[in-house]
């Protein structure tokens, strides 16, 4: 949603409006309706809504990701991805397009950022596929006003180890330094 979004379903004539600033609200002017259901909304946010751990979707990309990098495309990745694709009115996957596991790959990574937006699998997934220097961006609202500096750093590729950790073992410490922190 954004400033002036009609959402019917949450209440009748509702138009979102921003309040600059966060605090409960987008610091950026954007929301999301994804995971709201508005019968719980009505009650000032006071509601026992569930939250997914983890949906069919994400298995299915999943399957076809790993699928891709084993053996690259087949029948089967672009049957799951036609299955999520189809559930969202989207059209079928081109396979004349994503012909080779490379631009597969990158089709999937897309996939991966529109179907689980906002789902808490993107900081993972850049780190995986080794792109987050490139899309780790400072974050803008909508009136081109930076909200967030984001510098994404080399050894943001490894966690590092829990202070328990360190605590336990002393060796830990230089392969903690090792990696940067």
């Amino acid at each position: 949603m954004f400033p002036g979004t009609p959402w019917s379903r949450f209440d009748s004539g509702y138009k979102f409006s921003w309040g600059k600033g966060g605090g409960n609200n987008s610091v950026t002017g954007y929301n999301f309706k994804k995971l709201v259901d508005p019968a719980f909304t009505q009650n000032d946010w006071d509601g026992a809504q569930d939250f997914p751990i983890i949906r069919y979707a994400e298995i299915l990309l999943a399957y076809a990701e790993a699928k891709n990098e084993l053996s690259g495309p087949d029948a089967s990745i672009y049957a799951v991805l036609d299955d999520i694709r189809d559930r969202a009115g989207m059209p079928a996957v081109v396979q004349a397009t994503y012909n080779t596991k490379e631009k597969l790959r990158t089709f999937i990574q897309q996939e991966r950022r529109i179907e689980l937006a906002a789902e808490g699998q993107r900081f993972f997934d850049i780190r995986r596929w080794n792109i987050a220097k490139d899309v780790m961006k400072t974050t803008y609202d909508i009136t081109n006003s930076p909200v967030q500096e984001r510098v994404w750093q080399s050894k943001f590729v490894l966690m590092p180890y829990p202070q328990a950790a360190l605590d336990g073992n002393p060796n830990l410490k230089a392969a903690q330094s090792a990696k940067g922190y």
